[in-house]
């Protein structure tokens, strides 16, 4: 229960430290894809899906991406393009910014640049594109970024419980991002061994990883 209590005072100060960098890279983002929210410029293959609301249903889950659906309910299932547009910057760019605590990068203002590589690119030109599900993705990168900063943490079972956990979200959302969860998790342990960390320290961290992704 401690530990619970100490993770969720990290949270809430982490969240009041970065709030108002989310908030900016969000309205960069806003700026950037301007034109693509006002023309409501969709993927035009998924153009059948262009409806004012929309629930994930029996052909997600299929697929495997259950999860879409509740994220659908959360906000009512509302498809419309400056909405999701700006729900999925916010989930992007709180998952950049989670990338730059977990690498320990300094400079604030590289870190600004280094979170916007993560709104700038094609990658999330296109997932905005698929409007009605565009809010589904963001929250599967973002999970993605989480389930690394559990398994990284000083914490055994808690971290590899809540690690499993929000690997298994991302894979609900959309399982793609499960590559940004290894890719994440490879670049830590080459960190290690650069770094020279303790053998004891390495073998715990691929533990922790190994047993998170089996354990999904």
């Amino acid at each position: 229960m401690k530990s619970l209590i100490q993770i969720q005072n990290k949270m809430l100060e982490w969240i009041k430290e970065n709030i108002i960098f989310i908030f900016i890279d969000v309205i960069l983002g806003i700026i950037i894809y301007s034109m693509m929210i006002s023309g409501n410029l969709v993927n035009s293959v998924d153009g059948v899906w262009n409806t004012s609301q929309y629930w994930a249903k029996t052909w997600e889950t299929s697929l495997g991406r259950g999860i879409l659906y509740f994220v659908d309910k959360m906000r009512a299932g509302l498809v419309s393009m400056p909405l999701n547009t700006v729900l999925a910057l916010f989930c992007i760019s709180s998952g950049g910014t989670l990338v730059l605590d977990i690498f320990q990068v300094r400079s604030k203002w590289l870190g600004r640049l280094v979170c916007l590589l993560f709104i700038i690119n094609p990658v999330t030109c296109i997932t905005l594109s698929y409007c009605f599900t565009s809010v589904g993705y963001g929250v599967g990168f973002l999970c993605s970024v989480i389930a690394v900063c559990c398994i990284y943490s000083k914490y055994w079972i808690q971290g590899m419980f809540f690690g499993g956990c929000f690997i298994a979200l991302s894979l609900g959302c959309y399982q793609a991002y499960l590559g940004v969860t290894c890719v994440l998790l490879l670049v830590l342990l080459i960190k290690m061994f650069i770094r020279l960390a303790d053998v004891k320290e390495i073998a715990a961290f691929l533990i922790k990883s190994v047993v998170s992704l089996v354990r999904r």
